[in-house]
C-alpha cells in the first residue's frame, strides 16, 4: 500500500482534521490537564524553594508535553509523527516578511496589553496583584525562567496551538481567518490573565496567519521565541514586569496598523502556493 491510500485510513500530519468543538475541547484540555500536571511536577518547590530551578522547567515540560501527548492520541497519532511537525520548511523571502511583520505588529501587540487597566475595581486589583507576584517568583529564577519563557513555552505552545489546533482547523475546510482568529483567541485566553489575553491573542492571530502561509511550524516558534526573549530581557534588565519595547502614542499605533495590514498583504502575494489547505482540495487534484 502506498504512502497516498495509507493516509486515507491513518490520521497523519498531511491529514488529521480538528473541528471547531474539538478546538475547544483541545483548549480545555490545555487548561485542566496542563496545569494539574504541572502543579503536581512543581508541588515540592512551596516547601523547597531550592528546587524551583529544576522543578519550575520540567512542571511547563511535563505539563504541556502531555497535553501534546493526549492531543496526538485524540487524533491517532503518535510521538513517531512529530518529525513531521518539525520538518525545516522555510522559504528565505517568507521568513524575512514573518519577521518583519512580527516587528511592525509588536506595538499594537504592547498597546492591546495595556487597554485592559490594573486597577479601578477590587477584582481587577487582586488579579493584577496575583499576576505579578506569580511572574515575579517564575523571573526570581533567572536560568529556569530563561528555559520556561524563551525555549520551552515557544516550541510547546506552538505545536500545540499553531501545530495541531490550527493545522487541524485548516485541514477541516473552516475558513482561515475563522480558524486563525479563534486559535489566537484560544491562545489568549490560555494565559488565563486579561492582560496577556489581549496582547498574546493578538500575537496568536499573527503567528496563526504566518504558519497559515508558510506551513512553517519552525517559522512561527523562532517568532515566538523572538517574543519572548525581548519581553524576558527587558524584565531582567529592568527588575520590573511593566516595562514595554515601545512607548504608545497615536502616530505609533496607526503606523503599526498600517504596517501591519501592508505586511500581511505582502506575505499573502508571496505564499499563493505554500498556505496550508483543507485535505479534500489536496485530494482532489
Amino acid at each position: 500500500m502506498n504512502n497516498q491510500n495509507f493516509r486515507r485510513f491513518k490520521n497523519t500530519y498531511f491529514n488529521f482534521k480538528v473541528s471547531i468543538i474539538e478546538s475547544i475541547l483541545f483548549f480545555l484540555i490545555v487548561l485542566f490537564l496542563g496545569q494539574l500536571v504541572a502543579g503536581v511536577v512543581s508541588a515540592p518547590t512551596y516547601y523547597i524553594p531550592a528546587l524551583s530551578i529544576l522543578l519550575l522547567p520540567l512542571s511547563f515540560f511535563l505539563g504541556f508535553g502531555s497535553v501534546a501527548f493526549v492531543l496526538l492520541k485524540i487524533k491517532g497519532m503518535g510521538l513517531a509523527d512529530i518529525r513531521d511537525f518539525l520538518h525545516l520548511k522555510l522559504n528565505p523571502l517568507q521568513g524575512v516578511l514573518a519577521v518583519l511583520l512580527y516587528g511592525v505588529s509588536l506595538p499594537l501587540a504592547e498597546y492591546l496589553s495595556m487597554v485592559v487597566p490594573v486597577d479601578g475595581t477590587p477584582f481587577l486589583e487582586d488579579l493584577y496583584e496575583f499576576f505579578t507576584e506569580s511572574m515575579k517568583i517564575i523571573f526570581e529564577q533567572k536560568i529556569a525562567a530563561f528555559i520556561m519563557v524563551c525555549l520551552l513555552a515557544p516550541l510547546l505552545e506552538e505545536f500545540i496551538f499553531r501545530g495541531i489546533i490550527l493545522r487541524g482547523l485548516l485541514h477541516s475546510n473552516v475558513n482561515p481567518w475563522v480558524a486563525i482568529i479563534l486559535t489566537g483567541f484560544l491562545f489568549g485566553a490560555a494565559h488565563m490573565n486579561p492582560w496577556q489575553f489581549m496582547g498574546a491573542g493578538f500575537l496568536g492571530i499573527i503567528f496563526g496567519f504566518v504558519y497559515w502561509r508558510t506551513q512553517s511550524l519552525w517559522l512561527v516558534i523562532f517568532l515566538h521565541f523572538l517574543n519572548n526573549s525581548i519581553a524576558y530581557a527587558i524584565t531582567m534588565y529592568n527588575d520590573s514586569l511593566e516595562e514595554t519595547v515601545f512607548e504608545p502614542n497615536f502616530q505609533l499605533i496607526i503606523g503599526s496598523v498600517l504596517l501591519t495590514i501592508l505586511v500581511i498583504f505582502l506575505l499573502y502575494k508571496y505564499s499563493l502556493k505554500s498556505a496550508l489547505k483543507p485535505v479534500n482540495q489536496i485530494e482532489n487534484r
